[in-house]
């Protein structure tokens, strides 16, 4: 008979104390020296953010951005690099600043959508407008239409 151990996996390393699960934040992973299992954990840099060493990973937890508190917001692919440069390779990022270019280029897509013949006949304003025109669009292979509506 063999017995059965309701020991779980260890969540921290015995050796260096560092984290053996992936955290739920934006954090870092490296090798542990000691026993070479992957090991989790945040550094702060001088001026904020995390800091990462040559030969760490960096981990992004699942992200939703919107800039309406009550909304469920959803990266895209192009939304999320844009996104992530701005953060790592541009200046600080000003709120206010944000606001205005977002509603901009908000303006400026809504317009463009509703130029658009295939779908001039879709409200906008609801869910189900919006649903039909993406259905439109995406038969029509318009991906970039598409992309923008979303």
């Amino acid at each position: 008979m063999t017995e059965i151990s309701n020991k779980e996996k260890p969540r921290f390393c015995s050796d260096c104390g560092l984290s053996l699960v992936r955290l739920d934040t934006w954090c870092i992973s490296r090798s542990c020296g000691d026993c070479g299992r992957d090991v989790y954990f945040v550094r702060h840099g001088e001026g904020g953010g995390i800091k990462v060493e040559k030969g760490e990973k960096f981990h992004v937890p699942s992200l939703t951005l919107s800039l309406n508190p009550n909304d469920d917001g959803r990266f895209f692919r192009p939304g999320f690099e844009s996104f992530l440069k701005k953060i790592f390779l541009e200046e600080k990022l000003d709120p206010k600043k944000i606001v205005e270019r977002y509603k901009e280029i908000e303006k400026a897509i809504d317009s463009e959508l509703n130029n658009l013949d295939c779908i001039k006949h879709c409200d906008l304003e609801t869910n189900e407008g919006v649903e039909e025109a993406s259905k439109i669009l995406e038969s029509e292979g318009l991906t970039t239409y598409w992309y923008n509506l979303a």
